[in-house]
């Protein structure tokens, strides 16, 4: 009795010694619904499940998109014209991946996935990780001025090695404008205007290139393109008692100056380093204002200073219209601030042949016989700018 009772016990205690072996050797899942974004969702214990699965012991296979993002920040909305608060900026694409089968491009901006915001780059990781291969969403994107809804299917990650997936990746940004003191190194022919200023005993102008001082700025018009405006001047002057009369003094201002309108396009070398080619539309002049005088005037004779006296004044001008084509490197410094430097050509095409009097209010006269002035030179720049 005892023998049986012996072996219909083994015969219990062995099956259950096997069963607890087996369930020790298996993996132990917990399950918790206390993540707050699963709250209110069916079946909310078996997508827990799932994603303990995948996440904690590293099992099954991760969604892939094929994207690079980063975080996105007030200038670069700005650039593109996006007036929310949240979203992740794409700055690339993995070719043949999900995203580049349904052509989201970089500068696109990832706004939702299902209905779920994307507040921010974090929260654009973690709401990928719920999902796995096959399943289909609907991405809300805002490229060019409006908002899309595309239908789109997660794919599969080949190796993390083989395969890229979404990660933050530098992005190639052009800047939003800004704003500087603009000095300008100009070299012009200056052989007329120095023979006139010479004959009347004064000194001459610099005839190996001298720095205008300026100021100009620009602003995004987006997609790279910006439009700005320049301007620049240069002043000289000399003075000297006349030789043939001590009493009489001759005077002499020189200044020239141009300004206009700009338009660049700006590409992006890297973050450091970012390039552009465009050109500035304006108008410029020379200018010369001649004075020939005693000091001597009485309210009660000015007739007899305008025609006994030597005293005479003389202001005069030649203006251009001006093209300037250009290229510009900027070295980001700091996110407000670059050094800037610039290279161009300045063409004047002359509005009129002859240099012109100035008289009173509109009035001008022709200076018959004057020479037909140049305004063309290379141009150089090189300074500060504030903004990017």
């Amino acid at each position: 009795m005892k023998r049986r009772m012996m072996i219909l016990f083994m015969m219990v205690l062995v099956p259950i010694l096997v069963m607890a072996q087996n369930t020790e050797n298996k993996p132990r899942i917990t399950i918790s619904i206390d993540d707050p974004d699963l709250m209110g969702v069916p079946n909310a214990s078996l997508v827990q499940v799932q994603r303990e699965i995948i996440i904690k012991s590293g099992a099954g296979e991760q969604a892939f998109i094929g994207i690079y993002t980063e975080d996105l920040n007030y200038p670069k909305a700005q650039e593109l014209g996006y007036m929310e608060l949240y979203g992740v900026l794409i700055t690339g694409v993995v070719p043949n991946s999900p995203a580049w089968d349904v052509r989201l491009m970089d500068d696109d901006i990832l706004m939702e996935i299902d209905g779920k915001i994307v507040v921010n780059y974090k929260e654009f990781d973690k709401i990928r990780k719920y999902y796995r291969p096959g399943d289909e969403v609907k991405l809300k994107i805002f490229r060019s001025g409006e908002v899309q809804l595309i239908d789109f299917t997660f794919g599969q990650r080949a190796s993390r090695t083989s395969a890229p997936d979404e990660k933050v990746r530098a992005s190639l940004t052009v800047g939003f404008g800004g704003g500087s003191y603009l000095p300008y190194w100009i070299d012009l022919d200056m052989t007329d205007v120095n023979k006139l200023i010479t004959d009347l005993g004064m000194k001459s102008i610099p005839d190996n290139g001298f720095v205008m001082h300026g100021g100009g700025g620009k602003g995004s018009l987006g997609k790279g393109y910006f439009i700005g405006g320049v301007g620049a001047g240069y002043t000289d002057n000399s003075q000297r008692v006349d030789p043939n009369d001590s009493t009489y003094t001759n005077k002499m201002v020189y200044s020239i100056g141009f300004g206009g309108v700009t338009l660049d396009k700006r590409f992006a070398i890297s973050r450091t380093f970012v390039g552009s080619l465009g050109f500035m539309l304006g108008g410029g002049s020379h200018n010369l204002e001649l004075i020939h005088s005693n000091g001597l005037y009485n309210w009660n004779d000015i007739t007899g200073t305008m025609y006994q006296s030597n005293n005479t004044k003389l202001n005069i001008t030649k203006s251009y219209l001006l093209v300037q084509p250009r290229a510009e490197l900027l070295v980001r410094l700091l996110n407000w601030l670059a050094l800037r430097g610039e290279v161009g050509y300045l063409y004047g095409y002359p509005v009129t042949d002859d240099w012109k009097v100035s008289g009173i209010g509109e009035d001008t006269f022709d200076i018959q016989n004057s020479p037909n002035t140049k305004m063309q030179s290379i141009t150089f720049s090189v300074g500060p700018w504030f903004g990017f």
